[in-house]
């Protein structure tokens, strides 16, 4: 299955009746590079993951020390939450769909409306994620492209 991109560049190679050119096998090569990157940091985040969350949730209590006092569970509900928004991430890069983000987050606010009132928290606690990832040249950039895309969806 070709991507959108892939297909334009065939779409006018056979309008314009020629052979690809270089600059289109270039443009074909950085969405390749792109694509391995971003598999690579889905890959990355979802082996750390659990270790990510566990230190956002540090990150969070260290900044607001009462959030998680009103009730036992929270604190796991948070995690869970936060989970979820990992495998947003991860789907989003791997899909190389930005708009996943956004559908996926609305299904969970509409599945959890009560949770958008920690929306502070959340963007506290992916702003660590982001900050912290340890992914290093085209992987973090990639993660950090849908990570502020989920910062912004919640801004």
């Amino acid at each position: 299955m070709l991507s959108n991109s892939s297909a334009s560049i065939v779409a006018n190679q056979e309008r314009e009746s020629r052979f690809i050119s270089k600059s289109d096998i270039q443009a074909a090569f950085g969405r390749f590079k792109e694509a391995q990157a971003a598999l690579d940091a889905a890959q990355k985040l979802t082996a750390n993951s659990d270790m990510l969350i566990g230190k956002a949730i540090e990150a969070v209590e260290q900044n607001h020390p009462s959030f998680f006092d009103s009730a036992p569970e929270k604190k796991s509900d948070f995690a869970s939450d936060l989970g979820y928004f990992m495998k947003c991430i991860t789907s989003a890069l791997v899909a190389g769909d930005e708009c996943l983000i956004s559908q996926l987050l609305s299904d969970f606010i509409k599945a959890k409306p009560e949770e958008i009132s920690n929306r502070y928290m959340y963007l506290l606690a992916l702003e660590y994620i982001r900050q912290n990832h340890e992914l290093t040249e085209d992987s973090a950039i990639q993660a950090d492209k849908y990570i502020d895309c989920l910062i912004a969806e919640f801004s």
